[in-house]
């Protein structure tokens, strides 16, 4: 069949519509559908002691940094102004970031309700 040929053809047919009650019935039940689903509540009483906890982990670590830099050195020593300088023991603050780490997992868990599932 020819380009041609088609024109003739579409312009031919007949405007199919819908039946009068189609349009309104699907928009019912549309209707119907919005107000039976409620949305999803956030669940803040959650998420609220993960929120605390990162809150005061930033507080705590301005903290140890703002005095870090505003200390005063002792009389008669260079102290360098970096951060390996004044963090020292490297390994209790490894220690207190993963007890940290622990913790958060724990508290993950259990505010989860998988703790029943699993064996931490």
């Amino acid at each position: 069949m020819r380009q041609d040929d088609i024109g003739p053809l579409l312009a031919s047919e007949e405007m199919i519509e819908p039946s009068p009650g189609f349009t309104a019935s699907v928009m019912g039940a549309v209707r119907r559908e919005a107000e039976a689903v409620e949305p999803i509540a956030f669940p803040w009483r959650r998420a609220l002691p993960g929120l605390a906890l990162c809150a005061a982990g930033l507080v705590a670590g301005l903290a140890l940094l703002v005095g870090a830099f505003l200390a005063e050195p002792a009389a008669g020593t260079a102290v360098a102004r970096t951060i390996p300088g004044w963090l020292g023991g490297g390994r209790l603050l490894s220690v207190a970031a993963l007890a940290g780490s622990l913790f958060v997992s724990w508290l993950a868990v259990h505010l989860s309700g998988a703790a029943s599932d699993t064996v931490l």
